[in-house]
């Protein structure tokens, strides 16, 4: 029951953050770190009354570990990936985690053969679009339902 919560929650938080980076190319803090905060909050007290234990432990690992993979790669390349990106990658780590390792590595794999496939075509149509930049979340929110459905 805890978990349906976790993922509709997540899922309507990634659907309208997408919508927001298709139409503005940003990611807005003002739903990132709330979420982040509140599911945190959440997590914590079904870790103590669910005995969550293990979910809980795994949920921050995965947002310590996701939030800094994706924040190498933006201080390898600031206009690959925004900070933006960065936080929502946080937020994507904690909730697939708390499922699994096995559905966060699915997700974040997914989120790049996703994209990277998605902009293979985009410059092959477009040469022009090598220099262009994509919205990231919607292949974040796909990398999410990817990592659930193959937990």
């Amino acid at each position: 029951m805890f978990e349906i919560a976790i993922a509709v929650a997540t899922l309507t938080i990634l659907t309208a953050v997408s919508i927001i980076d298709i139409r503005e190319r940003r990611i807005p803090n003002r739903i990132t770190y709330p979420s982040i905060i509140t599911l945190l909050i959440f997590m914590t007290g079904v870790g103590k009354f669910a005995n969550s234990g293990p979910e809980y432990s795994r949920a921050l690992i995965g947002l310590v570990f996701t939030f800094c993979l994706f924040l190498s790669i933006h201080m390898i390349n600031s206009k690959g990936i925004g900070l933006g990106d960065v936080k929502l990658a946080a937020l994507l780590g904690l909730t697939l985690a708390w499922e699994s390792f096995d559905a966060l590595i699915y997700g974040i794999f997914s989120i790049f053969i996703v994209s990277g496939i998605y902009s293979i075509i985009l410059v092959v149509r477009n040469p022009k679009m090598i220099s262009g930049s994509i919205p990231f979340a919607p292949f974040m929110t796909l990398g999410y339902i990817v990592g659930m459905v193959l937990r």
